[in-house]
Formats: C-alpha cells, structure tokens, sequence
C-alpha cells in the first residue's frame, strides 16, 4: 500500500480531484471554505475544509479512515496546505 503522500499526489497527477466550491478571504494564503470530489480507489469522497466559522477550520471525508486520509491529504494539497501531506505526519480530523 502506498503512503498518504504518494496516494495523495497520484490522485492529484490522475486528475481525480474535482474542486466545487471554493472560497477565499482578502490576504489570505489559502481558501477559508473548499468542497471537492476525489475520485477514490474506493469510490468518491466528498472531501470538505470550513474555516468560515470561527474555530471551525476543519477537515472531513466520509471515507473509512479515522486519520488523515489521502482524500484530504490530495484535496489539501490542491489548495493550498502541502502540510497535509508531509510525510511523516498524521493529524485527526473531523468525521462529520
């Protein structure tokens, strides 16, 4: 099985990450609210950021995993925070 990273930026180089929604705030480095599709080994996950709210900032996808996943980790990657997808770490996550 691959890491999360090697996962994450395959999902990215095949193209299977569909982004939906995206919102930014003036000034900011990344996106306050992302809503996108990966197209899964498994099947397709619905992978969402809310940082609208605030102390929210929370990442969720309704995949199996009670980590971070690579869902999150391609998703992250695509907008902005390449520290999902560090290799050496696993941050939880929201599972909402």
């Amino acid at each position: 099985m691959a890491d999360l990273r090697s996962s994450a930026l395959a999902y990215l180089r095949e193209g299977q990450v569909r982004a939906h929604t995206v919102a930014t705030v003036p000034d900011a480095s990344a996106p306050a609210l992302v809503v996108a599709t990966v197209h899964g080994h498994n099947g397709r996950y619905q992978v969402v950021y809310d940082a609208t709210e605030p102390l929210v900032g929370r990442w969720s996808c309704p995949c199996w995993r009670s980590e971070l996943c690579p869902h999150i980790a391609a998703v992250g990657l695509w907008s902005g925070f390449p520290g999902l997808a560090a290799r050496s770490t696993a941050t939880p996550r929201s599972n909402t």
